[in-house]
């Protein structure tokens, strides 16, 4: 029983930084989107079927739209990735399938994208954690 309680006590007490997909992230590409001016505040359900995106400054999205939100559906995740469907997404892949967007972990705690709208050419500009928070090793 007291195993049990420690056990919970420290699942209650575990930081926002140990899930490595969730925090506070800029990034210097697109520039106005870096720690300093405008970061991006990322957060998983509780079920972590779902993530969901935040900038208090609103941003461009692929639309031309400017928004300060926008979700998604978890189709994979593993200690390294996550694979997410944007909500409302419309552009296409190669064999016409809607596009997903994969998070690949980076030393630091950092990481960067892939899609599979995008030919095979590596990951795009790095989001740091912008958070003083203990990197993810």
């Amino acid at each position: 029983m007291i195993r049990l309680l420690f056990a919970l006590t420290c699942l209650a007490a575990t930081p926002l930084w140990a899930n490595p997909f969730s925090g506070v992230f800029g990034t210097d590409d697109p520039p106005e989107e870096t720690c300093a001016l405008n970061p991006m505040t990322q957060t998983l359900s509780p079920d972590h079927n779902r993530i969901s995106f935040h900038w208090d400054t609103p941003v461009e999205s692929y639309t031309g739209a400017m928004i300060t939100d926008f979700g998604g559906t978890i189709t994979a995740m593993d200690a390294q990735s996550l694979t997410f469907l944007r909500d409302n997404e419309t552009r296409l892949d190669p064999q016409g399938a809607l596009i997903l967007w994969t998070m690949h972990l980076l030393p630091g705690g950092s990481y960067c994208y892939t899609s599979t709208g995008w030919p095979e050419e590596g990951c795009g500009p790095p989001y740091l954690r912008c958070s003083s928070d203990p990197p993810i090793s």
